[in-house]
């Protein structure tokens, strides 16, 4: 018997990031369901996720989000050079990752999913930006650690309005990363 040898050619990573409680969780579900549906193989792999099979065993200041932030893209390296598609949702809003991800990730496809803190502090399930309210140092970015914006994100989405339409954005993600050819062919 012979098995396929795994050339990393269909593998691809999209990277969803933003401020916490822009929806990026939300969207990669999504984009997940939109590859399922046209029969592409996809992973999402979430930087909470990862956290927690670490053992959250890394803390929330500037330093240690960079920590995770690189195993979540060795994750999503992983995934890729599978031939599947990783699709990422983690924060991760600093230079030197998608930097990093651009040189080193298959297929690397950033999206900024761009939503006000104002809808993110209304949709704070996980409630990240009380502490910020009481007015206690928080590490939070984009409040009490700067946010550095990708430079040139493959794809900017705007999520501020709860009417969005997820599975209109991820289509939206979808088209721009190339990836509804195999749908429309079926």
């Amino acid at each position: 018997m012979e098995f396929p040898v795994i050339c990393g050619k269909a593998g691809k990573v999209i990277w969803v990031t933003g401020f916490s409680g822009a929806g990026k969780s939300t969207l990669a579900r999504a984009i997940q369901l939109g590859l399922r549906e046209s029969r592409r193989a996809s992973v999402v792999i979430d930087g909470d996720m990862i956290r927690s099979i670490c053992g959250h065993d890394c803390g929330f200041d500037a330093g240690e989000r960079i920590r995770n932030a690189r195993r979540v893209a060795g994750f999503a390296k992983l995934v890729a050079e599978q031939d599947v598609i990783a699709v990422v949702a983690t924060i991760s809003l600093y230079h030197e990752v998608h930097a990093w991800n651009r040189i080193h990730l298959p297929g690397y496809f950033e999206v900024l999913l761009e939503t006000d803190i104002a809808t993110c502090r209304r949709r704070d399930t996980k409630r990240v930006y009380r502490h910020d309210v009481r007015g206690v140092e928080a590490d939070v970015v984009g409040i009490g650690i700067a946010a550095e914006l990708p430079l040139a994100p493959d794809l900017r989405l705007d999520n501020s309005s709860d009417r969005e339409d997820v599975a209109e954005l991820a289509g939206t993600v979808l088209r721009a990363a190339g990836l509804t050819a195999r749908l429309e062919r079926s």
